[in-house]
C-alpha cells in the first residue's frame, strides 16, 4: 500500500517475526513531501514519518 493513499480508520496486517501485527491508522497528517502516520497496534500508539510515495508491504483486512 502506498502511504500517500492511507486513510484514519484503515486497517491492515504486519507479518513480523512470525507474528501477526494488526494496525489501525488514526491520522494521517503531510509535513512537506512527507507523512507523519499515527497508527495504534496491540503495542500501544506510534507513528513514523514516511515518504509519500513509499511502499508498506502490508495486507489490508476488513
Amino acid at each position: 500500500m502506498i502511504v500517500q493513499e492511507l486513510k484514519p480508520g484503515d486497517r491492515f496486517t504486519q507479518d513480523r517475526h512470525g507474528e501477526t501485527i494488526r494496525f489501525e491508522v488514526l491520522s494521517v497528517e503531510q509535513v512537506g513531501r512527507q507523512y507523519q502516520v499515527r497508527f495504534q497496534s496491540q503495542f500501544g500508539q506510534d507513528s513514523a514519518r514516511y515518504h509519500g510515495k513509499a511502499y508498506l508491504p502490508i495486507t489490508r483486512s476488513h
